[in-house]
């Protein structure tokens, strides 16, 4: 373990190096971040904790704390990044959000946890359509140094007014905001290469879906009344399948709460549900 400008490091089983920020102090919490996400992100969420949990803010693989070489995202590989982290810090519980949703579910699938959160992850179940249709696509945008239009491509898959612009017209306007100042979108596009191996890597646990009927561990499955299509359905799917899951709908929010829009409401459902004690 190393320490570099306050972000530690661990080592995982393949030699990758996973870094994660520390917040707080009490019973320990890994926070797995969603796609295009850094544990930086969700600052504001760890210090409405921090006073009675330690909050260990990860950096996935591809991400800037941790080896930024683009890796190939196996589950078992981001299962046994989480539980390094798990490890090295004594950290028995988990929250994750969107596809870090998906690889705190899978981790308490391998190991014994304490409890598990997730906000609005990626669960595919058997019926579900991928947020970016033609990663073929994005992956050759991602080949040719396009990463604006790749991100332009995302964004057309996801909820919300942006995707209602034409393709053409939404790259038109990423590659006008990329010349802006505006530090979090710039931080998007330079992490949206890792995430054509990301989706296909939740693609292929779509096939398993039926797995978190195993799930016994105590899980909070939080959605925001504001986020449909295949989110609300995969956080409803998870809620229905795995035997330890209970669905909490927060109203007014959509998927950014975690990181940006609503922390401190996320934090007020993830108190009381980390403090007491397991069923």
């Amino acid at each position: 373990m190393t320490i570099v400008d306050g972000l530690e490091t661990v080592t995982s089983p393949d030699g990758t190096s996973i870094g994660y920020r520390t917040y707080g102090s009490g019973p320990g919490v890994v926070l797995v971040p969603g796609a295009l996400h850094s544990g930086h992100h969700y600052q504001e969420l760890a210090c409405c904790l921090a006073d009675e949990f330690t909050i260990y803010a990860m950096d996935r693989r591809g991400r800037p704390g941790s080896g930024r070489q683009l890796p190939h995202h196996s589950i078992d590989d981001e299962c046994a990044d989480v539980m390094a982290v798990m490890e090295k810090t004594g950290a028995s519980r988990l929250f994750g959000h969107s596809s870090g949703g998906v690889v705190a579910l899978q981790t308490a699938l391998r190991v014994q946890v304490t409890k598990v959160a997730v906000y609005e992850p990626a669960v595919m179940g058997p019926a579900s359509v991928p947020p970016v249709k033609d990663l073929a696509a994005m992956e050759r945008a991602l080949a040719e140094g396009r990463q604006t239009d790749a991100f332009a491509m995302l964004a057309k898959g996801e909820s919300g007014p942006v995707p209602k612009m034409p393709l053409f017209a939404l790259k038109m306007l990423f590659r006008l905001a990329s010349k802006g100042t505006n530090a979090r979108f710039r931080e998007y596009v330079d992490a949206v290469a890792a995430f054509p191996a990301e989706q296909r890597m939740i693609m292929g646990l779509g096939a398993e879906a039926d797995r978190y009927r195993e799930l016994a561990t105590e899980t909070l499955v939080l959605l925001g009344a504001r986020t449909g299509g295949e989110l609300a359905r995969g956080a409803r799917f998870l809620a229905a399948t795995a035997p330890g899951a209970r669905l909490q709908v927060l109203a007014g929010l959509n998927h950014d709460a975690p990181d940006e829009k609503a922390p401190g409401r996320v934090a007020a459902e993830l108190r009381p549900y980390f403090s007491r004690s397991s069923l």
